[in-house]
């Protein structure tokens, strides 16, 4: 990944054997998509850090001849604040971004409260 880019969204399939493929999207827009040879699973999840202001910033895990968990460490982003504006008696939303590119360690435990 170059520098300043973060993974901010994630699909995976995945069926009672475990996770069948994993999609990634980073912060400028590149995609990067792994996939088992069983192909996709029959469910999927999907999640989007975006919209929280969050990225991800390291995996842990459990594998056999398959990945079984994934877990995902998650961090705030301090480089970019939204905020609501005014334009023309309508609310809108924008993202103002600050240099350089910060993180602050969330709790995983209450990750699941947050999301």
């Amino acid at each position: 990944m170059e520098e300043f880019e973060h993974l901010e969204y994630v699909q995976a399939t995945y069926s009672q054997r475990g996770l069948h493929t994993l999609l990634f999207k980073t912060n400028t827009g590149r995609v990067l998509v792994s996939e088992g040879q069983a192909g996709p699973g029959p469910k999927s999840r999907e999640l989007n850090l975006r919209e929280h202001n969050k990225a991800i910033i390291g995996f842990r895990g459990l594998y056999s001849s398959h990945i079984l968990d994934l877990y995902m460490y998650i961090a705030l982003r301090l480089d970019i604040i939204t905020e609501t504006v005014e334009v023309r008696n309508s609310a809108r939303r924008r993202s103002v971004v600050r240099q350089p590119a910060a993180v602050a360690i969330v709790d995983n435990d209450s990750l699941e409260d947050e999301i």
